[in-house]
């Protein structure tokens, strides 16, 4: 099961956590064989392993055919810029461990479709104003929300320097202008300007949920929204 969010309001109402969309799995992969040995016989010789290489990188025509499957249709240019996002943080990941994640299919169902989906949930809810990413690391969920939603300003935090400097390099090869990268920790930031000013601030994977909480709700505005993006 994927990253869908819990939602905390500033006014501390909260909504369940949601399933992944079973639309979504069947086009991205497929589901595997039980394995099944044959006891009776011997095994046959093992044949010699092939090279390692890298799976290409995804065709928009793919992100297009994920994305209306999970009925998160987009016009063509967000799909270029998220292909090149995926190609990004695939070809940098070898450098900078910014996910576990190596096959771009997968890359594709973690990193872009399931932020959208959840953003699709989130953003109705939401007054106007900035998005904060919170330990934004690779950049999801904040830059595929950045690039489908482009009149809405994205701030990425993330305090480790390389990852910053990974982030800045991608939003400027993206050309994202609604997108602001901050070096810093969430709790210098929340301690600043920037303090109770977000519509809502989003995470993944940065802390258990009180903890995630105490990160996010000093910097979301009155109005605004916590959500946490959790999952295996």
């Amino acid at each position: 099961m994927g990253d869908f969010p819990t939602l905390v309001s500033n006014h501390a109402r909260a909504s369940p956590c949601l399933d992944t969309p079973a639309s979504i799995a069947p086009v991205l992969q497929e589901p595997g064989k039980p394995l099944k040995p044959d006891l009776s016989t011997p095994d046959p010789p093992l044949a010699p392993k092939p090279a390692l290489s890298r799976k290409p990188d995804l065709h928009p025509d793919d992100i297009q055919a994920a994305l209306a499957a999970a009925e998160l249709p987009l016009d063509p240019e967000p799909i270029r810029l998220l292909s090149a996002f995926l190609h990004a943080l695939l070809r940098d990941n070898t450098k900078l461990n910014l996910t576990r994640i190596t096959d771009p299919n997968t890359a594709l169902l973690r990193h872009a479709i399931e932020p959208l989906a959840g953003w699709r949930l989130l953003s109705p809810r939401l007054p106007s104003g900035p998005l904060f990413d919170v330990g934004s690391g690779g950049g999801a969920p904040g830059l595929p929300i950045a690039i489908a939603d482009p009149n809405r300003e994205v701030v990425l935090i993330e305090s480790r320097r390389r990852k910053a400097e990974y982030l800045e390099a991608t939003v400027s090869e993206l050309g994202l202008p609604n997108v602001r990268v901050v070096h810093a920790r969430a709790e210098v930031i929340a301690r600043g300007p920037d303090r109770e000013t977000a519509a809502a601030a989003i995470a993944r994977a940065v802390a258990p949920l009180p903890a995630a909480l105490e990160l996010l709700l000093p910097l979301v505005a009155v109005d605004g929204w916590a959500a946490l993006f959790a999952g295996p």
